[in-house]
C-alpha cells in the first residue's frame, strides 16, 4: 500500500510506468501523439526485453488516487499479453473502491486506451471537472 494513503499502490506491480510524451497543440489543447511502437507501454515492452509489461491506470488522475478521502469511481482497463500479470493488475484495480477492473486483452490495445486520455483531458479542460470512464454493458 502507499504509505501517504493506505491504498494500494497500483505502480508497485510494475517494473516501469511509461507515458506517452502528450504536448498540446497550437490552440493549447491535448492531442495523443504516435508513438512508434503503437503506445507508451509497447515501447517500455520493446525497451525491456523478458520483461512482462501490464498497463493500467491511464485515465483516472494521478492526483486523485493520491488523496484518501477523495472518492474516485469508474473503469480501469488492464491490458497485457500475460494473463497472469493482468489478473494481478486488475485484482489490485479493484481492491479501491469505486473502481472495476475492465480485461483489455493483449498490449497492444494500450493504443487505444492511451489516444482516450487525450480526450478525457480536451473534456476535463472544457468543463472544468474530471471525467473519468465508464463502460455501459460489461
Amino acid at each position: 500500500p502507499c504509505r501517504r494513503t493506505g491504498r494500494p499502490d497500483p505502480s508497485a506491480a510494475f517494473a516501469i510506468r511509461a507515458r506517452p510524451n502528450r504536448r498540446p497543440n497550437r490552440r493549447r489543447l491535448p492531442r495523443a501523439l504516435a508513438v512508434p511502437e503503437g503506445s507508451a507501454a509497447e515501447l517500455a515492452s520493446s525497451m525491456l526485453p523478458g520483461v512482462s509489461v501490464t498497463s493500467a491506470f491511464h485515465n483516472l488522475s494521478a492526483h486523485d488516487l493520491l488523496v484518501p478521502d477523495h472518492d474516485i469511481e469508474g473503469d480501469i482497463v488492464v491490458c497485457g499479453d500475460n494473463e497472469s500479470d493482468r489478473l494481478d493488475v486488475m485484482g489490485l484495480t479493484e481492491s479501491i473502491k469505486n473502481l472495476r477492473a475492465i480485461d483489455g486483452g493483449a498490449l497492444d490495445n494500450s493504443r487505444y486506451v492511451e489516444d482516450m486520455t487525450a480526450l478525457l483531458l480536451h473534456i476535463n479542460r472544457r468543463y472544468k471537472t474530471r471525467s473519468t470512464i465508464k463502460f455501459l454493458g460489461v
